[in-house]
């Protein structure tokens, strides 16, 4: 046994019994083995993890073949888990965020587990979850039925340091835990393959008992937490592949589904099915989701529309409130060039997005009456707030909650409504995980909104306003802030509406007033003291950009600060992440709100929000803009080419923004290129710091566009 296993082994949380699954005795356990000494049942112990069930050689699951997740363990082993994963799969594999991100449990903020909890993570793969759960709660167990994903598992939070997790090869459907053991159990992924390893009967059944069994090892205010697909999901209605392995065989009934594909040749494209290859692998829609929990015990069951899906739960959206699923929709309409589709049919599209969804997130208590110290904290904030009282569970009081994130990001952010009470006028901010106090750190926005807020009182004249801090929380490894919902309409859904760019003087009107709003605010954000200055990293040029010496000076020449920082030159306090959907404005009043300060910082080169808001506004002109099929970064390389390649309009309209900032700031316009140089190395540097290489490199490829084009 290696050094790293037997540290695992001693950091191998003991809070949990194990439980014989066969006779439901107390386990024994020792370095080689679990033993029972009522039926004298023994499993072995292999390098640290008790293996309960050992499947035949030839049985194997999982989205890559066995070969590619032995040569997977194996460079994980010799170098490190997160550069085995990075070197096989690309930024835009859907695997390498699967392994990667720690949101994949981004429904934890839902959840308000005090810091005593006690998770189960059910076919913990290769550990995402597990590795989240973990950073998040006191202690995790966490199964897989298959070895070289759980050993993947294992290597991963031992090069981690994390020690509070234990691990269990079991199957799914023999669980080695007693009753009222967990405050969570997380089946993501699981219950609609349940009717394959339980043969006994229906799927149903199986999934029932599956379902009862989870009930009886939850405490009484325990939760569940399942990923799973739609039944009559969006894209299985367009013919895509369902878990059977053929499309459309969740839309029709079962036996025939069963017939489809008892006549359908070849292998399974992820595990070997049932040898009389019936139809077993059952989902269902939002309302058979609720029967079928309740019909298990659960007495409080949530759906969420799950976007892009479970396995990404960027957006978590109550599938009854509707106010709520209509404004997710309106932000991912804001994410793609507008449209010309017909209203009725965009308001079609908007009443059915979450019932035809592709992929759920289900959250089912087993107590209806469940209370933590965060729910009680929030139902008292939102009270006063509101000036009643909010009930978070009954009738027409119940407020229903989303979670909005971005993937490896720490911070989710809560909105509430209720039926009763309509849209709650506050948003939560919440760190799930155990974090620093840089940023992405809601108490340190939080710390930021009140010295921004005691600024602005000695400028009354100024026309732009922050949220106002209600409330604060920490509970454990968990952090949670409580602020006013901004006021206004936000400004990207105003530039997003079709046709925008057509009114030229509408676009430069509303930028002209945007940025005026914009600079006014960075010209008090210099008065506040004790902001922490970025990195000194983030000046230094990157290393590729130094492997050409020649070209290399170019961009130092042209450059605002030098490779050591400001040097001399004047840096500003800048809210360092400034994009159209952080501002909004009110059109009776002129006056303006901008939100998400965690990553407000000093040491920036002056304009930079400017430069940022401008450039992420995807302000292209109208040929552009009716390519809805370009991805987002070639749209911004596009956008970028316009805006300061070209003499088109946008450029012109760039020029006079720009201009009018540099004017209203006594700064001298000939700086522009020197701090648009400034704008794109400091941001490759914070995609970087952030763990989003693409976006960085893109960056970087906008400064050598844009260098190489100054230098002609």
């Amino acid at each position: 046994m290696s050094a790293g296993t037997a540290a695992i082994m001693a950091g191998t949380p003991k809070g949990i019994a194990l439980r014989c699954i066969r006779c439901g005795s107390e386990l024994a356990q020792n370095t080689f083995q679990v033993a029972c000494s009522d039926c004298g049942s023994q499993w072995p112990v292999v390098n640290g993890i008790p293996r309960f069930y050992q499947p035949a050689d030839d049985y194997y699951w999982g989205e890559i073949s066995r070969q590619e997740a032995r040569d997977l363990l194996a460079d994980a082993r010799n170098r490190s888990w997160e550069n085995a994963i990075r070197s096989r799969f690309g930024y835009y594999n859907p695997l390498y965020q699967y392994y990667l991100d720690l949101q994949r449990a981004a429904w934890l903020p839902l959840l308000g587990l005090d810091s005593t909890a006690v998770a189960l993570d059910i076919g913990c793969g290769y550990g995402a979850i597990t590795h989240s759960l973990a950073l998040s709660v006191k202690e995790v167990h966490a199964i897989e039925a298959i070895p070289e994903r759980i050993e993947f598992t294992q290597e991963r939070l031992l090069q981690e340091g994390i020690s509070n997790v234990s691990l269990l090869q079991a199957s799914a459907t023999a669980l080695p835990f007693f009753e009222n053991s967990f405050d969570l159990i997380v089946a993501n992924g699981i219950l609609e393959w349940v009717g394959e390893w339980d043969l006994e009967g229906s799927p149903r059944a199986a999934q029932l008992r599956f379902l009862s069994t989870l009930l009886r090892l939850l405490k009484s205010n325990g939760a569940l937490v399942i990923g799973i697909e739609n039944r009559f999901g969006m894209p299985l209605l367009r013919g895509g592949m369902d878990h059977s392995g053929l499309p459309y065989t969740s839309l029709v009934p079962r036996w025939l589904a069963t017939r489809m594909l008892q006549r359908a040749q070849g292998p399974h494209f992820r595990m070997t099915l049932n040898s009389k290859r019936e139809y077993r692998t059952y989902t269902y829609t939002c309302r058979g989701y609720r029967k079928l929990l309740r019909q298990a015990g659960f007495n409080d069951v949530s759906v969420y529309w799950a976007h892009p899906g479970y396995n990404r739960p960027h957006r978590l959206i109550p599938i009854e409130a509707k106010p709520l699923v209509a404004d997710c929709y309106r932000a991912l309409e804001e994410d793609r060039p507008a449209s010309r589709g017909s209203t009725w049919r965009r308001k079609a599209k908007r009443l059915l997005s979450a019932w035809l969804a592709p992929e759920f997130v289900l959250i089912a208590y087993k107590d209806s009456r469940r209370t933590t110290r965060v729910l009680n904290w929030l139902q008292e904030c939102l009270g006063q707030q509101m000036d009643c009282r909010v009930d978070s569970n009954s009738g027409k009081n119940k407020v229903f909650v989303a979670a909005y994130t971005y993937p490896y990001r720490h911070k989710s952010i809560l909105s509430f409504w209720g039926p009763k009470l309509g849209r709650v006028p506050a948003i939560a901010k919440a760190n799930s995980r155990r974090i620093s106090a840089g940023p992405g750190s809601v108490e340190l926005e939080s710390k930021n909104l009140a010295k921004i807020r005691s600024a602005l009182r000695l400028h009354p004249e100024i026309r732009v306003g922050v949220p106002e801090p209600i409330g604060w929380l920490n509970e454990g490894t968990s952090s949670y802030v409580l602020e006013s919902l901004a006021k206004g309409v936000r400004f990207s859904s105003v530039i997003n509406h079709p046709d925008y760019t057509h009114d030229l003087t509408r676009v430069e009107k509303d930028f002209t007033q945007a940025v005026s709003l914009i600079v006014e605010l960075s010209r008090v954000l210099q008065e506040i003291p004790d902001i922490p200055a970025i990195s000194p990293s983030w000046y230094q040029l990157a290393n590729e950009l130094t492997e050409d010496e020649e070209w290399a000076e170019r961009v130092r020449r042209l450059r605002y600060f030098s490779d050591w920082g400001p040097d001399g030159k004047t840096s500003w306090v800048q809210h360092g992440d400034f994009w159209p959907e952080h501002l909004f404005l009110d059109q009776e009043t002129g006056r303006a709100e901008i939100i998400d300060w965690d990553d407000l910082a000093a040491g920036l080169p002056p304009l930079y929000d400017v430069f940022s808001f401008l450039l992420y506004s995807r302000l292209l002109n109208a040929s552009t803009e009716c390519a809805s099929n370009i991805m987002s970064h070639e749209r911004l390389q596009a956008a970028f080419s316009e805006a300061f390649l070209q003499d088109g309009p946008l450029a012109q309209l760039f020029g006079k923004l720009l201009t009018g900032a540099c004017e209203q700031v006594q700064l001298d316009p000939k700086r522009i290129p020197s701090l648009l140089t400034e704008f794109l190395l400091i941001r490759a540097h914070r995609y970087a710091y952030y763990d989003q290489p693409i976006d960085s490199q893109l960056h970087l490829n906008l400064l050598r566009a844009y260098v190489d084009h100054f230098s002609l």
